[in-house]
């Protein structure tokens, strides 16, 4: 059977029922009556099957019939409505005065057609991803082209091994084998009997007393030791045969993972796959209208979700690495030059980022996992013996967990497997943050060597023959019997038993330069105190900013912390705390990203806080206009502040504005109200709340306030056409509320939407289920 997607002959399809229907009061009221009517007739009782194929077929045709009529009572008054758009924008095009508010009023109707179709293909489209502000019908259209093409039979070839291309041809075929396969036919019962009579049903003696045999310790050792040859072992040839095992020479995937000899087949094995699927998700999502918040959403979700797993166990390449946080930033950025640097949008949103996932960083966040565990002694695993045993051969030093103590972010770490290398890595990222407590129990295997508390004229100890003669630890110098550090002469005989070439002067001037450098605090334990031989317990203190978190801690809290050395504020900052003394940086952030806030609004408040908005006057600049005039009063030059604060055409809706607010705010002491700042409320939004006004309401209007003067001017500059802003505002801002009323309804959250829009808000009024806004 072949598969193509040509155009074909087409048959009558699949009637599939809408259920959208089911919400039409005189669909229901159809069929209420049908229903009526079928109960009536006389194959409800005597022949109930017959009967329910005919309730079938007619609500099939009932709906049918329905559904033509109401498409095209929809169709006719889509074409009304856009011969009526026409007519008007022909008008003003011409310099004829029109009715704004009618015009926005036709436009909202058709969009709301528009969306209701597009609905319809994106459940025809069978689309796996899909929001519900989607607009974009002819994607969801060609999606659902592609599959009902991919679902077509073109050719087959019939029983005789002829290929067949007609429609009816194709039916035929397929009926006929169909019949045939499941048909009746002549059984030989002889030739049944005398096969049934040769078949053995039971098993011999010998299989039934290895069946019921208890699996013996040599069976299981033999399954353990000789399924895999580990290190420099070898499966002999007999038992290959016997058990039917392939012998993997270079690579094996083990829970999803390829690990062997051949790193470099191991590396492309485990990566080269994801970075293909990543490819493809995002040019599947490059068709998509998204904000820089659903980009990043994008990213974090449903890209970013496929290298945990792999990247929890095994490092990711430097190559890879970079090729795919490449992919993610053209995405971001619409494959353009990045607006803001990636320093600043790993931070959390509240920091003025977008939380754009750092890879490397989150690799590290799961090895400091590892490592909490490695110190938690409640949790009990066979990797936490491989690990200390790859310490231990570190410099020779013959180290345990107490390698912590250790600075080695300038020493060379090659002599350790890639992962115990990022463990370590990430270890030595977060160390000026971490305190480790230093008490009797621990003193003792605190290291002498490349420890930054132990030093010498700021400078690390480092000397190969003690490490050599086994002088590494504290422990090294100090009694086994009693309290306090050997004498000198005993030390400089423990190194030169080692090293006799060496002057007797030269190791006891290095023996006094060791015991001079170690902490009085460390001093006072090993005085005080007699050493027992046990495993060192390290108990971390790790603080990040004002928060402390001993380990074992999160994943998150790790990356977080991680991510904090490496961002940084935004150059914005500056400029905002110049302008507004009273600058709260986490605080605006919050405010202007209210999860309830429509994605167009966060995204324009990012653009206008990042001040990467390219105003006139920033064009005029990079030589890509004539002039730095402001497109709507065309007076003044247009820079962030003129657009959203001081353009001319701007003081009408600014007043507007006022008076609306005001009517929310009435409420509220004079005092509160004579504090606030208007400037500044329109440019970030209101930071002082107040138990007698809707915060959350006051801060939405003013995050449509300005997505709508950027949509004014951006329409502005490319079609040159002024829209009357104030119409705009009040129709963005009765459909967003409407919409918000929906979903949160649709979702049984309608507490929600009393906390975020009519609790304490004397402008919003819910009657019979409707929205009204008092402007």
């Amino acid at each position: 059977m072949k598969i193509d997607f040509c155009n074909v002959e087409r048959g009558p399809g699949v009637w599939v029922f809408n259920n959208s229907f089911l919400q039409d009061e005189l669909f229901i009221d159809k069929m209420k009556r049908l229903f009526a009517n079928e109960i009536g007739s006389d194959f409800y009782v005597s022949n109930p099957l017959i009967w329910w194929d005919n309730l079938k077929f007619t609500i099939k045709r009932l709906s049918q019939i329905y559904g033509k009529e109401k498409q095209k009572d929809l169709n006719r008054e889509y074409y009304k409505l856009q011969n009526k758009i026409q007519e008007l924008s022909v008008k003003s095009a011409n310099g004829i005065q029109i009715n704004s508010e009618q015009f926005l009023e036709l436009q909202t109707q058709l969009e709301d057609i528009e969306t209701y179709k597009c609905q319809g293909a994106i459940l025809r489209s069978k689309s796996q991803w899909a929001l519900e502000s989607d607009r974009n019908t002819a994607y969801f259209l060609k999606l659902e082209k592609y599959r009902q093409n991919k679902n077509v039979i073109s050719e087959i070839k019939d029983c005789d091994g002829k290929i067949v291309t007609e429609t009816n041809d194709l039916l035929d075929v397929i009926h006929d084998y169909y019949k045939h396969l499941f048909s009746c036919v002549s059984i030989d019962m002889h030739s049944v009997d005398e096969l049934l009579n040769n078949v053995n049903v039971k098993i011999d003696d010998e299989d039934v007393e290895m069946c019921d045999d208890e699996i013996s310790i040599e069976e299981i050792e033999k399954s353990l030791k000789e399924v895999l040859a580990l290190g420099k072992g070898k499966i002999c040839s007999n038992d290959l045969k016997i058990w039917k095992i392939k012998e993997c020479d270079e690579v094996l995937q083990l829970l999803g993972i390829w690990v062997g000899k051949n790193k470099s087949l191991c590396e492309k094995l485990n990566w080269e796959g994801k970075v293909q699927s990543i490819t493809k998700l995002l040019n599947f999502w490059k068709m998509r209208h998204l904000t820089l918040h659903g980009r990043v959403s994008v990213i974090s979700a449903l890209l970013m979700s496929k290298l945990w797993y792999t990247l929890m166990v095994v490092n990711i390449p430097e190559k890879y690495c970079i090729l795919i946080k490449k992919k993610c930033l053209e995405f971001l950025w619409n494959n353009k030059p990045p607006l803001v640097a990636y320093e600043v949008i790993i931070n959390k949103v509240v920091d003025g980022g977008l939380n754009f996932p750092d890879i490397m960083q989150k690799m590290y966040a799961f090895r400091l996992k590892y490592l909490s565990r490695l110190l938690d002694e409640n949790y009990c695993a066979i990797w936490k013996q491989t690990c200390l045993y790859f310490f231990s051969k570190f410099e020779n030093m013959n180290l345990g967990i107490e390698i912590l103590f250790c600075d080695l972010r300038n020493r060379k770490i090659d002599a350790l497997p890639e992962f115990y290398q990022s463990l370590i890595l990430s270890w030595q990222s977060i160390c000026e943050n971490v305190d480790i407590e230093v008490n009797s129990e621990n003193v003792f295997d605190i290291p002498l060597f490349l420890n930054p508390n132990i030093t010498n004229g700021n400078k690390m100890l480092y000397l190969k023959t003690f490490i050599e003669a086994g002088v590494c630890k504290i422990k090294d110098i100090a009694y086994e019997c009693k309290p306090g550090f050997l004498k000198e002469s005993y030390i400089q005989e423990i190194v030169l038993e080692k090293f006799p070439e060496v002057s007797e002067n030269k190791m006891l001037h290095a023996v006094r330069n060791v015991l001079e450098t170690i902490p009085d605090e460390y001093k006072v334990l090993v005085e005080a105190n007699v050493h027992v031989s046990k495993t060192p317990v390290l108990k971390p203190m790790i603080k990040d900013g004002v928060q402390i978190c001993s380990l074992p801690s999160t994943t998150d809290f790790y990356y977080r912390m991680l991510v904090s050395k490496l961002s940084r504020e935004p150059k914005s900052v500056s400029r905002w705390r110049l302008m507004y003394a009273d600058f709260d940086l986490r605080k605006i952030q919050k405010i202007m990203n209210f999860s309830f806030l429509q994605s167009d609004c966060r995204e324009v408040a990012f653009k206008v806080f990042h001040r990467i908005i390219f105003t006139k006057e920033r064009l005029f600049k990079c030589r890509i206009t004539k002039d730095s005039l402001c497109p709507i009063c065309s007076t003044l030059p247009e820079n962030l502040n003129h657009l959203i604060l001081e353009c001319t055409m701007l003081t009408r809706f600014n007043d507007f504005v006022k008076n609306f607010l005001h009517n929310i705010l009435y409420k509220s002491s004079g005092s509160y109200i004579n504090d606030l700042s208007f400037e500044f409320m329109c440019m970030f939004g209101l930071t002082k709340q107040n138990k007698y006004i809707n915060y959350y309401f006051v801060n939405s209007v003013l995050a449509i306030r300005r997505f709508c003067i950027v949509k004014r001017r951006n329409i502005a500059m490319l079609e040159n056409k002024i829209i009357d802003i104030e119409q705009y505002f009040k129709s963005t801002l009765v459909k967003n509320v409407n919409y918000a009323y929906e979903h949160y309804k649709r979702n049984n959250a309608l507490q929600l939407f009393e906390k975020y829009y009519s609790e304490n808000n004397p402008v919003l009024i819910i009657r019979d289920n409707q929205i009204q806004i008092d402007f």
